[in-house]
């Protein structure tokens, strides 16, 4: 395999792909250009995790961008209730945000919540994507496991499972 040729040989590399997950395996930093320019140049964690801006979030990996107002340092109120967990940048509370919300932070099912229908869905082997619409505009992608099945048209409820945000100022374009 390449990667483990270029590390034996102790040499430095660069290798140009547009598929993510490509670059996610075979870098220890990634690079993602924007209008000709280095948009943020990380590790792929801190890419996918920790972007620098709304444009570099929407680029790497699979979300939607929820709008909410901050509430305190750490919480904000979106259409899919209070969402509370470590915030990548600090906002004031009042402050109008985007939220990124990923697949894999989005669970269907249980006692709490927000009243969703699904609209799609994806089998993916061990996983199944879904996409359900909020208050019939707003909609958001979940990703769980296969065996929890769920059906398109289905009323779910769905509630956000993550301990930090990934907020940008609502102003921002970048």
């Amino acid at each position: 395999n390449i990667r483990d040729s270029i590390k034996e040989q102790d040499t430095a590399a660069l290798f140009v792909t547009h598929d993510q997950h490509e670059a996610f395996m075979m870098g220890e930093r990634v690079g993602v250009m924007h209008d000709g320019h280095i948009a943020q140049w990380d590790t792929p964690l801190n890419l996918y995790h920790h972007p620098v801006n709304k444009f570099v979030g929407d680029f790497i990996g699979e979300g939607r961008f929820l709008s909410g107002r901050m509430v305190t340092q750490d919480s904000v109120d979106t259409p899919l209730g209070i969402i509370t967990g470590k915030p990548n940048r600090l906002q004031t509370p009042g402050d109008q945000v985007d939220v990124l919300l990923r697949p894999e932070h989005l669970v269907i099912g249980g006692a709490n919540g927000v009243d969703c229908e699904i609209v799609e869905r994806a089998f993916c082997g061990a996983e199944t994507l879904y996409t359900l619409r909020l208050n019939d505009s707003i909609e958001v992608l979940s990703l769980m496991p296969s065996d929890k099945d769920f059906t398109v048209g289905q009323t779910v409820k769905a509630a956000v499972n993550s301990d930090h945000l990934v907020l940008f100022l609502t102003a921002d374009t970048d």
